[in-house]
């Protein structure tokens, strides 16, 4: 009898050792969650946005097999979980530094652009002095010069963008700038060019 009451305390014993063998792996998931929003804060979404979705991707896939392990009532191992997030951590340090050198490459991108685009407006200037006043030319001159200050406001609104860090808003803007200022650019260069001939 005392043999199969040790025998059984002993089994019992086990069982309680090994059910409480995987601990869930909080450190790790408050580390991961943490890389992650860093890599966010960086606005990897918008500098590495596939980087970033696949970082998301495989921060669910950790977190779901924390929750498998954590639905077990024994025999719970956390392992393949803890390498999983601490991937995922080691993935969103490098994503947050790739976010930060893309979003410093865009920011010099438009940089250069509003340098552009202020030599192009005022290379624009100079050629509307320049520009036949005719009948049809001081209505198209005027049309013209209603558009460049459009275009001015629209430089604040980029200078503003930079401003508040939005550099692909920015870059976007710019760009449709950029090509309106050389379309006028073009346009005033061909009627000071017909006047000429």
């Amino acid at each position: 009898m005392k043999t199969r009451i040790s025998l059984f305390v002993a089994l019992l014993g086990s069982v309680v050792v090994l059910s409480g063998c995987g601990k869930m792996p909080q450190a790790e998931v408050d580390t991961a969650n943490l890389a992650v929003q860093a890599a966010r804060d960086v606005q990897a979404e918008l500098y590495v946005p596939e980087g970033f979705f696949a970082l998301q991707d495989s921060m669910n896939v950790a977190m779901q097999m924390v929750e498998k392990q954590k639905s077990k009532v024994m025999f719970r191992s956390y392992e393949d979980a803890r390498r999983k997030l601490e991937a995922v951590a080691v993935a969103a340090q490098q994503l947050q530094e790739q976010a930060v050198v893309q979003k410093n490459l865009v920011k010099e991108e438009v940089s250069g652009m509003i340098t552009e685009i202020a030599t192009l407006m005022e290379d624009n200037r100079a050629l509307i002095v320049k520009a036949p006043r005719g009948k049809e030319g001081k209505a198209a001159l005027e049309a013209i010069q209603a558009e460049m200050g459009v275009l001015d406001a629209g430089i604040a609104d980029i200078q503003a963008m930079m401003g508040r860090e939005e550099f692909i808003q920015a870059r976007d803007k710019g760009t449709a700038i950029r090509e309106k200022a050389m379309s006028i650019n073009m346009e005033l260069k061909e009627a000071i060019g017909k006047t000429r001939k």
